[in-house]
């Protein structure tokens, strides 16, 4: 039974991977003074609740935060611009119940080919669909809070890949062969990386901080090579050699992040990566 009196965080897309990945790392190491209710979107297997947006919520303490981790990643534009109407309903319901804050999950992917380390000041210019759907889930929270004034303060989070939740290591298993695309130096692309539960801390920290920006990269401070993460997870490389349309590299800049909670340098380790995967259940 929940306890009516402990602040709530509602955790949106409860049951997706990265929702599942967090809620493991939280019943470890809990996101401050706050319990955790996770919700679906659609019914499920799981004893968690769904709710749909209008609906009566579950029997909950205090709302304080809700986390927006719900989201569609495929399909056509109108399949994903769902995410629009998502963040919108994350942001309605936390105006309804009196929360403090929504972290909304964008993506890396708003980038689209910047070079060098991307800032969150850094124009973004998606080249995939997907990339595209999530500037313009950004731009409906920044439509929605024009429209409604005073009610929770958004957080848009701009994560890269999640070790465990992309399509590197979630594919791969030890012992198996992995294709990898080889750049001209002879090695594979290099991507911004964070663990389930370096996200779940950073979330945690900001949602305790008082004055948070709107938007933060989220990732450990530094770029890994996936054949590094493909060679510590025991895995075979086949190589293939890369377009000329392949991303080299995605370097999202953690600056303003690192004045919240600094991710140290070995949290870009490929072992790191591997072991913040199976922590949280997403790996092997």
């Amino acid at each position: 039974m929940a306890d009516r009196t402990q602040p709530t965080l509602l955790l949106l897309g409860a049951t997706g991977k990265l929702g599942r990945a967090l809620q493991a790392c939280w019943r470890v190491a809990p996101p401050g003074d706050m319990t955790v209710t996770g919700l679906a979107r659609r019914r499920n297997s799981s004893d968690i609740p769904v709710w749909v947006p209008g609906g009566p919520l579950p029997a909950t303490g205090p709302v304080r935060a809700v986390v927006a981790a719900w989201g569609v990643t495929s399909g056509t534009r109108e399949d994903m611009d769902v995410n629009i109407a998502l963040a919108r309903a994350a942001l309605d319901l936390a105006r309804e119940v009196g929360a403090e804050r929504v972290l909304h999950f964008s993506s890396a992917a708003v980038y689209g080919r910047g070079d060098g380390r991307l800032s969150e000041e850094d124009a973004p210019d998606p080249q995939a669909p997907y990339g595209a759907s999530k500037l313009r889930m950004e731009n409906a929270v920044d439509d929605w809070h024009k429209t409604f004034e005073g009610g929770p303060r958004s957080v848009i989070l701009r994560i890269g890949n999640v070790a465990g939740a992309d399509m590197l290591l979630g594919n791969m298993k030890a012992g198996q062969s992995v294709t990898l695309h080889r750049l001209p130096d002879g090695t594979a692309p290099r991507r911004s990386y964070i663990t389930p539960p370096d996200l779940a801390r950073v979330i945690a920290a900001l949602l305790q901080k008082s004055d948070p920006a709107l938007i933060y990269n989220v990732a450990a401070p530094t770029v890994t090579g996936m054949d590094e993460i493909a060679t510590e997870a025991g895995a075979t490389i086949r190589w293939q050699e890369a377009p000329e349309t392949a991303l080299s590299e995605v370097w999202l800049n953690t600056d303003r992040l690192g004045g919240v909670l600094a991710l140290g340098q070995e949290t870009a380790q490929p072992r790191h990566l591997i072991d913040g995967a199976r922590h949280a259940g997403l790996w092997p």
